[in-house]
């Protein structure tokens, strides 16, 4: 089969998505050599992935991402058996390809007070369309699975579960854990909190 990966988060200081994007893609690509892949993005990139399966696509400027991508599965309709995208939103246009959806969550369809309203209606009905069109949607946990199921009324068997595995994590040494907290002048009791600074995060209640 043809698979197509459409990697354009692993780009630009990636966070979260773009560092679960990278990892699956790479060890996808490791583990399976029965199938052919092809990783779509806009912009080329230096990390090995890209070495032999690197498709660029048109970035159209002033207009999401996904115009783009959507619009190039649309002029090769037939070019992927199957079609992954890492992130929500995404397959405005007709295709032939089966579609296969990452969802991490559902934060746009919760209230929160700094929330901007254009952009949160904008988020919701692009979501909700590529949900529903999607052939079959990976989402990280039983709750965010339950609550797919339960917004868009799908079948649970249309959503599966793969948990977000750790990348190569090496301990360090006692040495090493001395050089390590008197570089960042650590107490020997601390929080390690790794994700992006926003309110959703709930960062004011992890350090009360």
């Amino acid at each position: 089969m043809r698979i197509g990966h459409i990697t354009y988060p692993i780009e630009k200081s990636p966070a979260g998505v773009g560092t679960y994007t990278y990892n699956l893609v790479k060890h996808v690509l490791a583990a399976d050599i029965q199938n052919e892949y092809h990783l779509l993005h806009y912009q080329r990139g230096d990390a090995s992935i890209y070495a032999k399966n690197e498709i660029l696509y048109h970035r159209y400027k002033y207009l999401p991402v996904m115009f783009s991508d959507s619009w190039y599965l649309a002029r090769h309709p037939n070019h992927f058996d199957i079609v992954h995208r890492h992130a929500p939103g995404g397959f405005l246009f007709k295709t032939n390809s089966k579609k296969v959806l990452t969802v991490y969550d559902l934060f746009m369809y919760k209230t929160y007070p700094f929330n901007r309203k254009l952009k949160v209606f904008l988020a919701r009905f692009f979501n909700k369309r590529s949900i529903l069109c999607a052939d079959a949607i990976i989402t990280i946990s039983q709750f965010s699975k339950q609550e797919i199921v339960k917004t868009f009324n799908i079948s649970p068997d249309k959503v599966q579960v793969i948990y977000c595995g750790p990348g190569n994590v090496c301990p360090l040494s006692e040495d090493g854990q001395q050089i390590f907290q008197t570089t960042y002048q650590l107490p020997n009791k601390y929080i390690l909190f790794v994700s992006t600074i926003e309110p959703r995060k709930n960062l004011l209640n992890l350090v009360k």
